[in-house]
This record gives structure tokens, sequence and C-alpha cells, in this order.
């Protein structure tokens, strides 16, 4: 077992790739965990990694400029383990960097990385034992699937979201999205992929260029990424719950606050660059989907001027002519507060 720790700035890339081992153990996966302030959760997320019927070579934890003491909590950790991290020959390195966000934390992870496979564990959530097994042993059953993906349990009761899943036609086994696919399965469908349950292949991030980092994103940076991979590839798709999602703990999502506006609509113009030829009118569908469902949050948050506007910087949207009318009406309703108000106690209370 390798422990590597460097505090390195942000700007200085070259010094922080001279401070990874070059080292290559003898599995196949390296797993990124992005930390910040989440002391309280870590070696709760470091034990279910550790407790994987397939170990991973390497463990990166890249410190997002947390102000807790969730560095010195891992050093604990390792200490307490230090012999099974030693018979199972993980590398864990510790990197720390001015806070950038999860979407930077997962890539300088990524950059390090020595394993042709990468999972993302955010240091709150855990894998349940086999999670790891099942994911390599399908990405080496089916070399064409650039990414195994798995469903997960939510939140503090851990709920199972495995019939929702299978009602949404998603089974075990390879699958590539179906260029007709219904409006109303593209997000869910989609969001199957979860950061948290899936294994994907080192070259895939290369090539997608990783997770969304400008100013600083926290939110849809994941879904920025994940998109991306599931037009460009085939990929495999299980149902089955093998991580935990512990909404209960997360700050950044948007379980907890005003959602912004996911980067897939600020920023559109590099996922119509990667998108391949066949795919594109289906990213146009989504995106304009996507920015009827976003025009009518910001409407109820009271801000029609940015509900305006995405509705008509997505000019496919009013081909989904009964939620364009409904985002309509909302933007309508911010200038009647108190109408508005009364249709929403009254749609909630029925």
């Amino acid at each position: 077992m390798t422990l590597s720790f460097a505090k390195l700035p942000l700007s200085n890339q070259s010094r922080f790739v001279d401070a990874v081992p070059k080292a290559v153990a003898a599995s196949d996966v390296a797993v990124v965990i992005p930390l910040h302030n989440k002391a309280t959760y870590i070696a709760r997320t470091l034990s279910s990694v550790l407790a994987q019927t397939h170990a991973p070579s390497e463990i990166i934890v890249v410190d997002d400029g947390s102000s807790d003491d969730g560095v010195e909590v891992i050093r604990n950790w390792m200490a307490e383990h230090f012999d099974q991290l030693q018979a199972s020959q993980i590398q864990l390195h510790i990197f720390q960097q001015s806070q950038t966000g999860p979407g930077a934390a997962r890539n300088r992870g990524a950059q390090m990385s020595t394993a042709p496979l990468l999972a993302f564990l955010d240091a709150d959530d855990e894998w349940m034992p086999m999670f790891l097994e099942r994911a390599t042993q399908a990405l080496k059953a089916h070399p064409d699937c650039m990414l195994a993906s798995f469903g997960q349990f939510r939140g503090e009761e851990r709920g199972n979201l495995l019939s929702r899943f299978k009602a949404l036609g998603i089974t075990v086994g390879p699958w590539r999205m179906p260029l007709d696919l219904s409006p109303q399965l593209m997000k869910p469908t989609i969001d199957f992929v979860f950061s948290g349950a899936t294994v994907v292949r080192k070259t895939v991030v290369d090539a997608l260029g990783g997770f969304y980092s400008q100013a600083g994103c926290t939110y849809g940076e994941d879904t920025y990424f994940w998109l991306q991979a599931v037009l460009g590839y085939r990929i495999y798709r299980d149902p089955t719950p093998l991580m935990w999602y512990h909404t209960e703990c997360s700050e950044l999502g948007m379980w907890n606050r005003r959602a912004p506006i996911n980067p897939i609509l600020l920023n559109p113009e590099p996922l119509r660059s990667r998108c391949p030829e066949d795919y594109a009118p289906f990213l146009e569908r989504y995106l304009a989907q996507v920015a009827i469902m976003t025009a009518r949050r910001f409407a109820n948050y009271g801000d029609r001027e940015t509900a305006r506007d995405l509705l008509k910087r997505f000019p496919l949207s009013r081909t989904f002519h009964t939620d364009h009318a409904k985002a309509n009406l909302d933007i309508l309703l911010t200038n009647f507060p108190q109408l508005r108000s009364w249709i929403l106690s009254a749609k909630f209370s029925a």
C-alpha cells in the first residue's frame, strides 16, 4: 500500500502530474473520490471501497478546497486499515487543490490515474460489495461497451429504484440509445447513468474531456459528461442496485438548494460538436425538453426573464406543444403572484 500526498496549486499542472507514482498495480480499476467538507462521511465511503470483492488498483482522493479535517480522517482511516490495504495491494493517493468544483476534482483524479477503468464515488456515498466485480466483469465480457452502469439505493431509507428502472425498460445487458426514443423517456433514460454507479473506460473520459468544470460548476457537471457518453457509445446496463446514493448528505446537488441552470443549456456547443451525426436530432430534442423543464422551474422561482430566454435559445421547444404552453402559462403567472400561489396550493392539496 502506498500513500501519496501532495498539496499543489491548481494552476501548476505539470507539478501535479509529476507527483503521481507511475507504478500500476495488478487490478484494472481506479477509484476517484472528490472530497469537499465531507469529513463526517469519508471513512464510511472508503470502507465501502475496501469491502469490494474486486479490489481496485488505486484510490485517488482529490480534496477540493475543504475547510474541515477530511484529510486527517483519511490518514486515521488508513492507519486503522493498513493491513487490509497492504494485503489488497491498493495504492491510496491524496491530492489537494483550491476549490474548483466536483467536475474539476474528478477530472484531476482521472488525469492522475494509471488504470484503464475509472469509477467515480462521491465522498458521502457507498458501494455494495459486488459493485466493482460486476462492473469489471461486464466490461471484460463486452469489450464493445464503453461503460457499465447499475441501479442504486437512494436516501436515508435506502429506497430501491429497481421497479422504476424496470418500468423504463432497463434490462441487463449491452444497449445503444435508440434514435426514436419517446420524449417522455429521454431524461429518465439518460439519468440512469449515474456517476457513483458507473465504471467507464479511461479512454472515453480522455476523448470527451471529462466532467464539466467551467466556473466552478457544482450542478449538472456529471450530466454534461454522461450525456455525451450515452449518445456516443454502446454501454452496458443493469438495474440491480449496487450503490447507495446518500441524498440526505448532499450539499451540492439540487436536494438542498435552488438549482441553477444545467451547463448542457449554458454551453451546448461542445455537446453538438462531439455528438455523432445520427444522434444530432436526438440531442436537440433532449436539450429543448430540458430547456422547457428549466424554464418552468425558473418561472416558479419568479424569474420570468430567465425562463423566457431559455425558451428563446432553444426554439425546438415549440414543437413540444403542450409542455411549451405550460411553460408560457407559468411565465405569465409570475405577473400574478397571488393567483399563482393559489393555483399551486390547490394543486398540491388535491
